[in-house]
């Protein structure tokens, strides 16, 4: 069953997309997650690891969104290891937004008056807090949608053995299909070839009216192949007056 492949350069555009919208979330996360650090009030560890994943997912980014877009870093690229961060990081942040959340929850002493109320600080404090768990769930969404995304990119390069909406490198697709059928090396094809293209261009030659080229003959010499005694030329000694 052949892989369905996408539109040409959707694949890439879509997580570029996806990695953008990511990396601004991620910043406006970050600090808000600072204020809460920095107002009066208690911090539960799941603020801390909440900030600790903002900062660890920035070489995950780089990795993922900037080594696959640029030529002379996309080399770099592992489709497997883009899934697999992909996929992971999407835990992380599940479990970061669950956590905050829940500590958040918790901090609300009164449901009806929200933030009004709340046990570990100010009101301000708690209301970045919710914004926070917001962009958590915004940041978690996309990296689903970017893991689908890379398990596709995947699969399609494990079957196909090249990355979506890329060319495999072939030299000559038209006879490497018929060395494939007749089973012949690379090397056996290239001199078929070359010889083919060899004889036309003496054929054009004689057609024109143009003395035939002569390579490579027994009769002439080269530099690289020693001489037989028949083919030395013969010249006279010197004469001193």
């Amino acid at each position: 069953m052949k892989t369905p492949q996408l539109p040409s350069g959707s694949l890439q555009r879509g997580k570029t997309v996806i990695y953008g919208i990511q990396a601004v979330a991620l910043c406006i996360a970050w600090m808000l997650t600072i204020a809460v650090l920095t107002k009066s009030g208690t911090t539960g560890t799941a603020t801390k690891f909440y900030f600790f994943l903002t900062w660890i997912s920035i070489p995950a980014f780089v990795y993922i969104a900037a080594v696959p877009h640029f030529s002379r870093t996309k080399q770099y690229a592992n489709p497997y290891v883009i899934a697999a961060i992909d996929i992971l990081y999407s835990i992380l942040w599940l479990a970061a937004l669950a956590a905050i959340a829940s500590w958040t929850n918790r901090g609300i002493m009164d449901k009806s008056k929200g933030c009004a109320q709340f046990k570990y600080g100010s009101e301000s404090k708690c209301m970045c807090s919710m914004v926070s768990v917001i962009l958590g769930v915004i940041i978690f969404v996309l990296f689903l949608i970017a893991s689908g995304l890379s398990i596709y990119s995947a699969l399609y390069y494990r079957k196909n053995g090249s990355m979506p909406n890329t060319r495999p490198s072939i030299s000559n697709p038209v006879f490497t299909d018929d060395q494939t059928k007749l089973g012949l090396p690379s090397t056996v094809q290239n001199d078929e070839e070359a010889n083919v293209e060899t004889s036309h261009f003496h054929q054009s030659q004689q057609g024109q009216g143009l003395a035939p080229i002569r390579t490579n003959s027994e009769d002439e010499a080269h530099p690289g192949r020693p001489l037989s005694w028949g083919q030395i030329p013969l010249t006279a000694p010197p004469t001193y007056d």
